[in-house]
């Protein structure tokens, strides 16, 4: 389930002075720091870069008792397991109440899902790695029919959506990067769940970038945690996500808010309709 929820953003000067001292010490003093304005969970995103020219891509909230400090710490306990489809973590640093992550610098473009775009078989790719990672059970993730509890509108049926699998949640175009590999980032909101919701989310984006309905099932209809899911699972799921939407995005502004909104709406009434 995509999140618009934003949080106050501080650029370098505003991190505390024992943060920036200690991340000085482990990964050396920036040369040039540059915020990136995309990015709405987290306080501080940067490209870092350090007197000797290397380029990291870098995050950095309050340690504890903030939601933003609780998605970062996920990032970090995810990141050893999806280096497969991720940026490597290279550096994490605690100091002053706040921690800093530090990861590969990824070259690439931001992810195209139009129509006929050359980007859809590499998020496909992806996706298909996705469906493969192992993640041990002590990594502290989402139970993803947890996040649902108070939206869903049939909520004796959120089993539908629980199981083992890891689930990114935000397969938005601004999170994946594409080079040779489209390259899956911002794992904040990683959770556990049924194998089918990757691939439904991104039919979702898809829809919302212009493909109807059907031409989007039919995009990801290879992909084996779509191909082997139940259908009523996965109507259950569209019904779910058009609700719980509307509710939630009803007064934003975000554009891709707006188009993801829309695009559940219809892929839940293509989903009816073919019943």
């Amino acid at each position: 389930m995509a999140e618009f929820t934003r949080t106050e953003r501080v650029d370098w000067e505003g991190l505390p002075l024992a943060l920036r001292e200690a991340v000085a010490e482990q990964v050396g003093p920036p040369a040039k720091v540059e915020t990136i304005v995309e990015g709405r969970r987290t306080p501080l995103v940067a490209t870092f870069t350090t007197r000797s020219g290397d380029r990291l891509f870098v995050k950095a909230a309050p340690d504890y008792g903030t939601r933003a400090g609780e998605q970062l710490a996920r990032e970090l306990a995810i990141a050893p397991y999806v280096t497969a489809i991720a940026p490597e973590l290279l550096y994490a640093v605690k100091a002053g109440g706040w921690r800093l992550a530090a990861f590969e610098w990824v070259d690439g473009t931001r992810a195209n899902y139009m129509i006929d775009s050359p980007d859809i078989p590499k998020v496909l790719q992806t996706l298909a790695d996705l469906d493969r990672l192992q993640v041990p059970p002590d990594v502290p993730l989402i139970w993803f029919e947890r996040r649902w509890s108070s939206y869903a509108p049939a909520g004796r049926e959120l089993t539908r959506l629980a199981g083992p699998a890891l689930l990114h949640t935000d397969i938005n175009p601004t999170n994946l990067r594409i080079g040779p590999t489209a390259t899956l980032v911002d794992w904040a909101a990683a959770s556990r769940g049924a194998r089918f919701v990757n691939p439904a989310d991104f039919v979702i984006c898809l829809i919302a970038s212009g493909h109807p309905p059907r031409d989007a099932e039919a995009i990801v209809s290879d992909l084996p945690a779509w191909r082997d899911a139940d259908p009523l699972d996965i109507d259950y799921y569209a019904r779910t996500v058009a609700t719980a939407w509307l509710h939630a995005f009803w007064n934003l502004t975000n554009p891709w808010a707006k188009a993801v909104m829309h695009a559940a709406q219809q892929w839940a009434m293509h989903r009816h309709d073919q019943t």
